[in-house]
């Protein structure tokens, strides 16, 4: 046994939170690197991989490795797929659209924004995340240059951000 296992002092995905740490500080290396660690000692737990998978998608995304953070969303989306992981799935499919927003691809952008946003609605209305996908997709429409698709998208974000959190 480790001594987390019988303390509780230790998190048992150390090396996952502190990746988080350096992640929010701005060290984005270090955060690659913890979340590397992470995935060599929990990556073949299938209940944790999709989002050890999506987290080092969303740093690579964010130090513009985008062809390798594409691989780890893609990952990250089919593992939570296939372990019914409705939750991490959307999210994953966030992610990867977000890779794709970068990579200029915004046709598949948006259809994998689509796609987590019906994930979403079949969850349920106890997550403020359709309103952030749905800000994605105004994003995306901009981008496209439709702005009254974006408006359209936008006030749906709205009306579904009671709280005003996103």
């Amino acid at each position: 046994h480790q001594l987390g296992e019988w303390t509780g002092l230790i998190d048992p995905m150390w090396h996952h939170q502190q990746g988080r740490l350096y992640y929010y500080a701005g060290n984005h290396e270090l955060a690659l690197s913890e979340f590397l660690r992470e995935y060599h000692s929990h990556g073949d737990d299938l209940r944790v991989a999709p989002m050890l998978f999506r987290e080092i998608a969303n740093v690579l995304s964010d130090l513009a490795c985008l062809n390798a953070a594409r691989g780890f969303a893609e990952k990250s989306v089919s593992i939570a797929k296939s372990q019914g992981q409705r939750l991490e799935q959307y999210k994953s499919l966030g992610r990867l659209a977000e890779v794709y927003i970068k990579l200029g691809d915004f046709s598949e952008a948006e259809r994998l924004l689509n796609e987590s946003l019906k994930i979403q609605q079949k969850i349920g209305d106890n997550n403020r995340s359709p309103a952030q996908t749905l800000t994605y997709l105004g994003h995306v429409a901009i981008l496209k240059g439709d702005f009254d698709e974006a408006a359209n998208w936008y006030d749906l974000a709205t009306a579904r951000d009671a709280d005003k959190s996103s």
